[in-house]
């Protein structure tokens, strides 16, 4: 199992070319043209990539040197990965990158903090959640997409497109949840998409109107998930946007407060071919300090 981070089809709809991916453990990863326009190289798709755990490491590296690829760029689903520690191992660069935080149900059954609990009791009286299909509901969600994007300041280059929403729309798994003001007004103020494959479970995307917030509707909608999703063994809420994680972070607050456990991703660099990577830093400019992977695309 990959999770849904692994399927083709969700890979695919991140891509503006059909077919540039490559298969990896039992997933795929993008394919990317190298920025001097010479060769490619690999990476995960957003927000993370999933893969079979009990995979073979270095037997899927050499696939990708035989496809010519020049690095691998990967954060890897905490739920769906081989062992951190084996790929630290033959990485080149690898770091931990932020916290998840988790529902197990195997720890013991949903129990949010009590502030949680008054919280979503609060929420409930004042939205209704519904569980809908995102063709349904297609503009709401972009008003809402376009709130988070200026909320964020999410840059361009990273913005998901319709092409990607279109796919989730026609995602079986895919659970699409709803929040309206109780009262009637304001329409649909705030959203969430879960993806799951077999006993897991990702928090997507969420999004969310200034009535939304207001009135607490992310306490009501996530409630709503883990009721919908309690046959997983494990629901994955995520951790902070960006590469912020920071525990004090009121979002990270928000998530831990239902959860009961966490999980690490981690990234990990490959560089698969020396030569044709330190020649791609040198006709980038040099390599911009330590840390950053591939060092050819700092800039």
């Amino acid at each position: 199992m990959t999770g849904p981070y692994g399927r083709r089809s969700y890979v695919e709809s991140l891509l503006a070319t059909d077919g540039a991916i490559l298969p990896l453990w039992g997933g795929y990863v993008m394919r990317r043209v190298m920025p001097d326009g010479d060769g490619m190289d690999a990476a995960s798709a957003y927000p993370m990539g999933g893969f079979a755990p009990l995979s073979d490491v270095a037997e899927g590296l050499d696939r990708l040197r035989a496809e010519g690829a020049v690095s691998l760029s990967l954060v890897a689903d905490p739920l769906n990965t081989p062992d951190p520690a084996v790929l630290g191992a033959v990485a080149d660069h690898h770091r931990r990158l932020k916290t998840h935080y988790v529902i197990d149900m195997e720890a013991g059954p949903f129990a949010p903090n009590k502030h949680h609990r008054a919280e979503i009791r609060r929420a409930q009286r004042r939205v209704t959640v519904d569980r809908l299909s995102l063709s349904e509901v297609m503009d709401d969600w972009r008003r809402l997409y376009g709130n988070l994007i200026d909320r964020h300041d999410i840059r361009e280059s990273a913005r998901l497109t319709d092409t990607h929403f279109a796919a989730l729309a026609a995602d079986p798994q895919a659970l699409v949840l709803a929040a309206r003001q109780s009262d009637g007004s304001d329409g649909i103020v705030a959203m969430s998409i879960w993806l799951s494959d077999g006993d897991v479970a990702h928090n997507h995307l969420g999004a969310s109107g200034d009535a939304g917030y207001r009135s607490g509707a992310g306490y009501a909608l996530y409630a709503a998930a883990v009721e919908a999703l309690s046959s997983c063994r494990i629901i994955d809420l995520g951790g902070m946007p960006g590469l912020t994680d920071d525990p004090s972070h009121g979002l990270a607050r928000f998530k831990r407060g239902f959860a009961n456990g966490e999980r690490a991703t981690w990234f990990s660099g490959f560089v698969l071919d020396r030569d044709r990577y330190d020649a791609a830093v040198r006709i980038a400019g040099g390599a911009p300090g330590v840390g950053f992977f591939p060092a050819y695309r700092a800039r």
